[in-house]
């Protein structure tokens, strides 16, 4: 079924994700993972590295984003969302940043 505003959101969507890039790129921010969702939000995912939970501050400091911890049974879950796009662009849309990773066991001295 065609839905004319499903495809302005994604539109809407898909051009926030090349100004995200070009900011990135412009600010040297790590690289995500992005995925341009059917109601119009813009999904991040930061890639598992040793430095994710520095990218993830990185980019929603960068996104001016609301941040949450939803880390349980060992796994670390970060989440930022913004309903009002990337700082200074105009576009309201909607972003969700996640990061996943395992926190490393300590070391021992």
């Amino acid at each position: 079924m065609f839905d004319a505003t499903t495809y302005l959101q994604q539109h809407e969507a898909a051009a926030t994700l090349i100004d995200a890039l070009d900011e990135g790129r412009a600010c040297r921010l790590p690289t995500l993972k992005w995925t341009v969702m059917p109601d119009g939000t813009l999904k991040a995912h930061v890639p598992r590295t040793g430095t994710s939970r520095n990218a993830f501050r990185a980019w929603a400091e960068h996104l001016q984003a609301d941040t949450e911890d939803l880390s349980r049974d060992g796994l670390t879950v970060l989440r930022a969302a913004t309903d009002r796009g990337l700082p200074g662009r105009g576009r309201r849309v909607k972003i969700v940043l996640f990061a996943k990773f395992h926190a490393r066991a300590a070391q021992p001295v």
